[in-house]
């Protein structure tokens, strides 16, 4: 495989090849990576797809899954073909993922033997499409979108929340380098769908991201759902960056809870990544800004875990949590955490007018 990682010339580190920029007028296509969800939910498929083509002012395309009643919107093989035919399409310019699930990782060795050659698409999503997107990076160098999946995020009532909207143009569509724009306040992401989802959810607030440990740190942005990520280790689609890496992790209510995130870190140390590791950033886990010594808690799993001097902060928006960002998976960034709060910076375009061609005889 070619390798595709570039430096950047300022933050000192090689970084993952972003995707070609959207043409303007090319499609959002919205595929179920694992879960089936348009048969599921019509009403919030209706209310996302309407609210996307609104917000992007682009075509959007939904993959069937009416020929898959089960608990996977298709065969492994089956979706992973429509991956394929999405990224071959030429009237697609980007791909978003319609929900997480369980099972996303099952694509991967079917899309072994097409996805270096296939041309490279923005691939958007969060939570089981971890798997997918890191999977995908593995075999191709590309960058990555952790962010905004069409059913939680645009299909929201009434409308999707403006700063959910405003990162992934920011960071898919204008791939400008630059701060990240924190939401001051956040809501819970705890309906019941299928029991109705036509409800202005509660807001919490105001909100801001709680620094475990002080400090400053950069390279390339790795991380997903925590859990998830621990599924590719030991696989041939386990392919961290090989420098200095900003990692950003999260997790859903149960798995996110200190106690199992000291679990699923622990692990990601015995594979090595926690040595190269210049900064943490932890996704805002459901409920838990309620739990009692949460502070205490994760204070000591950094203790136990990190050397001295790694930032680590937990309580970013991105993740099992809204509004959320879209973070640039790949791309180098710069992390500053202190008393008077965080700031990110992404340091590269995530996203290019031009995909460079890749020869045949370079892979």
């Amino acid at each position: 495989m070619v390798n595709l990682r570039q430096d950047d010339g300022e933050s000192g580190v090689a970084f993952y090849l972003p995707p070609p920029r959207p043409a303007p007028g090319a499609a959002v296509a919205l595929l179920s990576a694992s879960s089936a969800a348009f048969g599921r939910f019509p009403r919030r498929t209706a209310r996302a797809e309407g609210a996307l083509r609104e917000a992007l002012g682009r075509p959007v395309r939904l993959v069937s899954e009416a020929e898959f009643p089960g608990i996977v919107a298709g065969s492994a093989k089956a979706r992973a073909n429509a991956l394929r035919h999405l990224m071959e399409d030429p009237e697609v310019g980007l791909v978003m993922f319609s929900v997480g699930g369980f099972n996303s990782n099952d694509m991967l060795e079917h899309m072994a033997s097409w996805a270096a050659q296939a041309p490279r698409k923005p691939l958007v999503g969060y939570s089981d499409s971890t798997a997918v997107l890191l999977g995908y990076q593995a075999m191709t160098q590309a960058v990555v979108f952790y962010g905004a999946a069409a059913l939680p995020q645009f299909g929201e009532w009434p409308r999707p929340h403006r700063e959910s909207v405003d990162s992934l143009v920011t960071t898919v569509l204008d791939g400008r380098p630059g701060e990240w724009a924190l939401p001051d306040w956040y809501t819970q992401q705890d309906t019941d769908w299928a029991a109705g989802d036509e409800f202005v959810r509660a807001s919490y607030g105001p909100a801001k991201p709680l620094v475990v440990r002080e400090g400053t740190g950069g390279g390339v942005l790795f991380g997903g759902n925590l859990p998830t990520i621990n599924l590719l280790a030991g696989t041939a689609w386990w392919q961290p960056p090989e420098g200095p890496t900003v990692l950003a992790v999260e997790a859903t209510a149960t798995s996110g809870q200190p106690e199992a995130m000291r679990r699923w870190l622990r692990h990601i140390r015995h594979l090595g990544l926690l040595d190269q590791v210049t900064a943490v950033l932890i996704g805002r886990v459901p409920i838990a800004p309620l739990l009692p010594r949460r502070t205490e808690d994760l204070a000591a799993l950094v203790l136990d875990l990190l050397p001295p001097g790694i930032p680590v902060v937990a309580d970013m928006p991105f993740g099992h949590t809204d509004p959320i960002l879209t973070l640039p998976i790949g791309s180098p960034v710069a992390v500053t955490a202190d008393s008077t709060g965080v700031s990110v910076r992404t340091l590269t375009e995530t996203v290019l007018d031009a995909s460079p061609a890749v020869k045949p005889d370079e892979r």
